[in-house]
């Protein structure tokens, strides 16, 4: 749990009957979900303190036995995701004249930050906390759209090299990649049929640019939950909204 006070929040640490304060700097109300807790225990906190200049964002990593706090230009645009091995990273953007420049920040553990330019412009996705997805092994993904309108993935290691992939001509995306059990990512796109009208929704590997076969219908806004829920075996199913109310997979 956590508390404000001033320009700074506490942030209240139990266990079992041990109760630990701990305070950083800024308070709560930025960059979505206030507290995002990572594989490896250590919890990150998004805040924001007011400046002459404007609003100084910052990004805390607590342990149980040390505080660590970053700030940035800008203003977060994401959730924070957290690797395996505790790296965060958050999407932020920032003008550089008249243009808008979009970011992705990797916060390794030691405090060292990797700053990505991310191309194009950024797809509006407000579902399951923004535009972005790490997977386990601290690869990120984030969609965007290029100056041709086409919707590419940006593929971004833990080491901040970015490589693009282009999806196919004419689908739009409104959710985030979706990670498989064993780590492969997969893009669920739509599509509108320019004669007919119709919607169809299907699913594109990252990886190989693999197509799967188009079902009809909406593909249905899921908040909370992917896009492509997995199971324990790896199979992968997307559901499509039928104009008839149905649902198929």
């Amino acid at each position: 749990t956590s508390g404000q006070a001033g320009n700074g929040t506490d942030v209240l640490m139990f266990s079992g009957s041990t109760l630990t304060v701990r305070q950083i700097p800024g308070v709560l109300g930025f960059g979505g979900a206030p507290m995002t807790v990572g594989p490896d225990g250590s919890v990150h906190v998004v805040t924001g303190a007011q400046t002459p200049t404007g609003i100084q964002f910052s990004l805390s990593r607590i342990t149980a036995t040390a505080i660590q706090t970053t700030t940035f230009e800008g203003n977060f645009t994401s959730f924070v995701r957290v690797a395996g091995d505790g790296t965060a990273y958050i999407q932020a953007q920032r003008f550089s004249g008249n243009n808008i420049v979009r970011e992705l920040k990797i916060v390794r553990t030691d405090g060292t930050v990797i700053s990505v330019t991310i191309p194009g412009q950024g797809a509006a996705l407000q579902a399951n906390g923004g535009n972005l997805v790490v997977a386990p092994d601290g690869t990120a993904y984030t969609s965007y759209i290029s100056e041709t309108g086409r919707f590419h993935i940006a593929v971004i290691t833990a080491d901040g090299a970015i490589t693009t992939r282009a999806l196919p001509v004419g689908v739009t995306v409104d959710q985030p990649v979706s990670i498989s059990p064993t780590g492969a990512a997969f893009q669920r796109v739509s599509r509108v049929d320019p004669e007919t009208g119709q919607s169809f929704v299907s699913v594109v590997s990252v990886a190989t640019g693999a197509v799967s076969e188009e079902i009809p219908g909406l593909g249905a806004v899921s908040m909370g939950t992917d896009p492509i829920v997995f199971g324990p075996d790896g199979r992968g199913y997307v559901f499509a909204a039928q104009q008839i109310g149905s649902a198929s997979c």
